[in-house]
Formats: C-alpha cells, structure tokens, sequence
C-alpha cells in the first residue's frame, strides 16, 4: 500500500504541474521532472517492495489456489502473470545498468505493480480465511434474529462491504440496542436476507474476525489506471474521473453530493437559467418575454433534476455495496487468452442486491 500510494502521488504532482504553473516549455525542464519522478518512483519500489516482491507473488498464487473455484480466476492469475513479467523486467534493467534509475523504461513496469498491488494484498490475505471462527449454529440464528430486529426499529446501520471468496457479500454494520452499539458481520444474499456471522466490540476486531475480502471489481476492465488517464480540465472532468476509478456505492455518492450540494453545478446553473431568464424578461419584448419562458422552464427542471439526483445519490449511500469480483481488469503486458473474453458480467439470478438499512459507507 505504502508503495501504490508513493506512486500515485509523484505522478499526479507531475501531472498537475501544467494546471498550476503552466506549461513546461523548455524541453530540458519537462525531461528533468519526469526523469526526477521516475526516480522517487523507483526508489521507493526498491525500498519497499523489490526485495518481496517474489515472496508476494508466492503468496498470492497460493491464495488463490485454496479459493473455491471461480471463472474469474483465470484473469486474476494473468493479473499475477503480468506482475512477474514486470519484476523480471525491472531485475533485467539493473542487471543490465545498476545506476539507472530514472530510465522511463521502467515506467510501465512500475505502474503495473502500484495498479494491482490492492489484487496482490487481497489474495495474500486468503491465508488467514482458514482461521476465521465460525459461530455456532444456535448462536447465529439468535444473533441473526437480534440484527434483524434492530433492522426493523432502523438502528442497524451498514458501512462497509466486500466479497469474500464464496462469493458472499459480507457487510458490517453498527448495531444499537439499548444506548449500546457494537459492530456486527453479516452476510447479505441478493435478496437482501442477512444472517449473522459475529458481533464484535469495534470495526477493527470485526474485520479481522470475518472472512477476507477478494479483490474489489472495477468499472471499466480495459481503461488505464488512474494516474495513467488523461487529466481532466474542470471540476465536472474531475467528478467523472473519480467514479470512473470509484469500486465503493459511497465513493459514487461523494461525487454525486458534490454535484448536487449548495454551490454544487447544478444549483449554480439553475441559479444561471434563472438570471438569463430575469435579463430575457427585461428586453421588454415579446421574443424576449418568450425566451424568458423558455429559459424558467429549464432552471425548474435543473432545480427538479438537482432533487431527483440527490435521492439517487442518498439510495447508493444507503446500499453500501462494492462492485463485483468478476469485474477484473485488463493486464498491462501479459496478451489476453484468444477466444471468449473474460467473464466481466454476473450468471443470471433472481432478485437483487438490496441495502441492509439506511447507512452510509465511511
């Protein structure tokens, strides 16, 4: 994690240079940033994951091999496939030249191990799900029953999700009973029945106490990653990205919120519609008493869009959902299998995916 986040900031503060001085004009100047970036990117890889990076890789496999089976598998192995070509790469370059640490040759291949280093953390985490309690019966039907009461007076308040390698969504929620709150693990099927798995006396000791999380889906299996997209050139361009690259139901509403909230864009244009629609008004003509019409039905139905997705944006809150593991992304380097694509949709099911409780995603 340390290293992903070491990456994603040395190239965002390279890529918002221009946004905040200004183009790099002078050629020796632009290839002295990148170059200087590479560097802090490199240094930090070495340091913090080169020397494990087998280790990792190791570990990972081994996870993934003690799942239960599953179609999506076989992208998450090219997904490991492609991080041990970008290793043996990076061995091959200080092999061939020790002191060279800023080559852009490395890029690629350093990017490739900040993109899916969650995958990696994810599947090396799978070692521990043999050791995850299991509650006896008896008490997890009185847990259930105790949660699902505590649904129905609104005082069960979901704020994380994530699938585990059966398949099951495994929610945690904040139960209250009697001025007393404590953290509950429940899985959720696509109905939206829960049964209990624990309860615990804080969120850190529930997620360690639950089965492990697999690697989280993404929204766009072929796009690049997040540092590897074009910058965007407004604040709307920003929202876009952020949902592009968002896996969490409250990341998408954050966005949405930023949207719709006072001095959000769409208050700010229905406030615009109406101002255009005042000046219309006073030309004082009848094209202008027309247009001034025209330009107050679009500012209600800003004002009435502005409503419409502020609920929706309260309904993803409320679902605490992730996106689904089949959802894997694309390798960078590895060449994807010839025929059928990789499975990026569910099997047909009934039902679907339904909030625990009003709650939001923290």
């Amino acid at each position: 994690m340390r290293y992903r986040v070491e990456h994603l900031a040395c190239a965002t503060t390279l890529r918002q240079l221009p946004r905040a001085y200004g183009e790099i004009t002078e050629p020796a100047a632009a290839r002295s940033a990148v170059e200087h970036r590479n560097r802090q990117v490199t240094d930090a890889f070495t340091a913090h994951l080169l020397p494990h990076a087998a280790g990792l890789l190791r570990l990972a496999h081994q996870g993934l091999d003690a799942m239960p089976p599953a179609r999506h598998h076989a992208g998450w192995r090219l997904l490991l496939d492609d991080l041990d070509h970008a290793t043996e790469r990076i061995h091959h370059h200080f092999a061939a030249s020790p002191s060279s640490r800023a080559d852009a040759q490395l890029w690629s291949y350093l990017t490739t191990w900040a993109e899916h280093a969650l995958i990696v953390r994810d599947l090396v985490g799978q070692h521990r799900a043999a050791a995850i309690p299991v509650l006896p019966v008896p008490e997890r039907e009185k847990l259930t029953s105790l949660a699902l009461a505590a649904r129905d007076r609104g005082e069960l308040e979901p704020f994380e999700s994530w699938y585990d390698a059966a398949g099951r969504l495994i929610t945690l929620a904040h139960l209250t009973e009697h001025d007393d709150s404590t953290v509950v693990a429940l899985t959720v099927d696509p109905t939206g029945d829960i049964t209990a798995l624990g309860q615990y006396e804080n969120e850190y000791e529930a997620g360690r106490a639950s089965p492990p999380p697999v690697p989280a889906g993404v929204l766009r299996p072929d796009a690049p990653w997040r540092s590897e997209q074009p910058q965007p050139d407004s604040e709307f361009g920003i929202l876009i990205r952020d949902v592009l690259t968002s896996a969490h139901t409250g990341d998408v509403s954050r966005s949405i919120a930023e949207v719709v909230d006072d001095g959000g864009q769409l208050p700010q244009l229905a406030s615009f519609l109406r101002v255009c629609a005042e000046f219309a008004g006073a030309l004082d003509t009848v094209q202008g008493r027309m247009t001034a019409a025209r330009l107050s039905v679009l500012a209600a139905q800003a004002h009435a869009l502005t409503g419409e997705l502020a609920a929706a944006g309260e309904e993803l809150s409320a679902q605490v959902a992730i996106l689904p593991p089949y959802r894997v992304p694309h390798p960078r380097h590895v060449a994807m299998p010839p025929g059928p694509a990789l499975q990026t949709t569910s099997p047909p099911r009934a039902g679907c995916n339904m909030p625990v409780a009003s709650g939001r995603r923290k």
